[in-house]
């Protein structure tokens, strides 16, 4: 039976298990999606959890975000989605953009965990 498997990669290397950082030095990232399955990857749901202080945005230049009403993912307060509505074909990538803007940023890190889902 054929089936999509997406791996996330950010700057060329694997994010699973790995915690995403945001800080007011690093406020953007660029998420990878690769189908390395052998079937289109169809309905894609990203969830970005996090800690952000809640008076810090985000957003995408390509990818829309939008807030959850509460996370389901325990040790982090918010949670933000993004569907992606064009299926990824096998052997091939799609990208998501994580920008964060605060016109009052404060200083510090805020750890943040991203999960895909998709048929």
């Amino acid at each position: 039976m054929r089936k999509p498997l997406l791996e996330c990669l950010l700057k060329g290397l694997s994010l699973d298990g790995e915690v995403l950082t945001f800080s007011p030095e690093q406020k953007s990232l660029t998420i990878q999606l690769k189908n390395v399955g052998d079937a289109p990857a169809r309905n894609i749901r990203v969830r970005l959890y996090s800690n952000l202080p809640e008076d810090y945005r985000l957003y995408g230049d390509e990818t829309p975000w939008y807030p959850l009403p509460s996370s389901d993912e325990p040790g982090y307060k918010y949670a933000f989605q993004s569907i992606i509505h064009h299926p990824i074909d096998p052997k091939e990538s799609g990208t998501i953009d994580l920008l964060i803007s605060n016109e009052n940023a404060k200083s510090g890190s805020y750890q943040s965990v991203l999960k895909v889902f998709y048929e």
